[in-house]
């Protein structure tokens, strides 16, 4: 999307106001706690609740907001002040907006020579269509939009909508015009029934490749699904919901803006997210409750047959070379008939269990009770078993450990103290 330049001082102006700082070039608009793909912003904030926000997008430059403010917002480059900076900020945005700051999609509908679109379709001027798309009936795809190739668009959809924004004034409510545009990449499904938000500002609300969105799903400005994502029926995203690649969202979920379902996830049906729900996790429940990775009663299991050469190398690498381990007439004269496999060795299998298996990679391990039961012989088979005992505080865990021989016979108990990974 092509987006002008402009200066403050043009700004300010066309609305007569006024700023302090430097004349410094804007090439968009956006709010400050969003990303963007421009790099010479201009935004607005109404409380000294936004400084890291604005501190962490370099490509904010300047700032609409109230001089009483103005000391918390040191970095940007120059300042407009005003009592109502939101409504301020969108003066000016409307302004850009009518007088051509924004792409304004005037170009002739591009579409490839092997798309199919129904006669009761319509699609608007602005808007390109690649090859093998597909278009059902009754749907309206509006300017600013791409469909890439080898998409689906279903009957009675709108690719395209004017988002909603919405704020407050004295006066009443105040809907926001939206600049931008829609992107779907290549492959993607989108049935029966669907509206799809054009973004706010810059850019476009973005939907990946090979995404899938059942009927009857609303995709709000400003959000971005990433690939092979799953949209099933009723769902609704609101503005700057983000979906990452292989996620799938449970019919008749609702995210609330601004919040992240994580890669390959899963949302319960009929969910309401209005946290970020973290890669690989299930999600269910109004509000949405992630669930545990791990609960009291889960266990891991590891085998191993302690031979000779694991002794000798255990006794090599420790320095533990007592007789009682690696001499077998000193065994035999031993109170246990026999040499016997170092404890430690034993109950170093109990970290494997930890670390691989339960709770597995990413535990740290901060301590362990141990109590020697039975001796262990060379040849013995080993089983350790792992159960989270009991969940602590800050992510902790007691972990309950035995190690077992091959006739079922303790020879090891005692119980870990664990950091459970993230």
């Amino acid at each position: 999307m092509e987006i002008r330049r402009t200066r403050i001082s043009e700004i300010c102006k066309a609305l007569g106001l006024s700023y302090e700082g430097s004349d410094c070039l804007i090439d968009g608009l956006n709010l400050c706690n969003r990303d963007s793909e421009q790099s010479n912003l201009l935004s607005y904030v109404t409380s000294n609740d936004y400084v890291e926000d604005v501190n962490k997008r370099k490509a904010i430059k300047a700032l609409v907001l109230p001089k009483e403010f103005a000391g918390e917002y040191g970095g940007v480059t120059a300042k407009i002040y005003s009592d109502d900076a939101e409504n301020t900020f969108y003066d000016i945005h409307e302004s850009l907006y009518a007088n051509g700051f924004y792409e304004a999609f005037t170009f002739p509908a591009h579409i490839a020579d092997s798309a199919v679109i129904d006669e009761s379709a319509v699609v608007q001027n602005g808007v390109i269509i690649g090859e093998n798309v597909n278009i059902g009936a009754n749907t309206v795809v509006r300017k600013g939009t791409v469909i890439k190739d080898g998409c689906n668009i279903g009957c009675n959809c709108t690719i395209g909508s004017e988002g909603f924004q919405v704020i407050r004034t004295p006066n009443g409510n105040r809907k926001i015009p939206h600049a931008g545009g829609v992107l779907i990449e290549d492959g993607v499904f989108v049935s029966d029934n669907c509206t799809v938000a054009n973004s706010l500002f810059e850019g476009a609300t973005r939907i990946g490749k090979g995404v899938m969105i059942d009927d009857l799903c609303h995709i709000g400005h400003n959000s971005f699904i990433q690939d092979y994502a799953v949209i099933t029926a009723g769902t609704t995203l609101c503005g700057s919901s983000y979906i990452k690649d292989y996620a799938w969202i449970g019919a008749g979920s609702v995210q609330l803006n601004r919040t992240t379902v994580g890669s390959h996830a899963k949302i319960g049906v009929g969910s309401v997210i209005v946290r970020d729900v973290p890669d690989g996790r299930l999600a269910y429940g109004s509000p949405a409750r992630v669930k545990p990775r791990f609960n009291v009663g889960m266990s891991g299991t590891y085998s191993r047959q302690i031979t000779d050469e694991d002794v000798r190398l255990f006794a090599d690498v420790s320095g533990d070379n007592n007789p009682i381990h690696i001499d077998d007439k000193v065994g035999m004269e031993s109170i246990f008939g026999g040499r016997v496999v170092h404890g430690a060795l034993c109950s170093s299998l109990i970290s494997t269990v930890i670390g691989t298996k339960m709770p597995g990679n990413g535990t740290v391990y901060l301590g362990q009770n141990i109590r020697y039961v039975k001796p262990v012989y060379i040849n013995d088979m080993l089983t350790v078993k792992v159960t989270i005992a009991e969940m602590l505080d800050k992510g902790n865990a007691r972990l309950k450990t035995t190690v077992e021989n091959q006739d079922g016979v303790i020879v090891i108990e005692g119980e870990a103290f664990v950091k459970l990974p993230a």
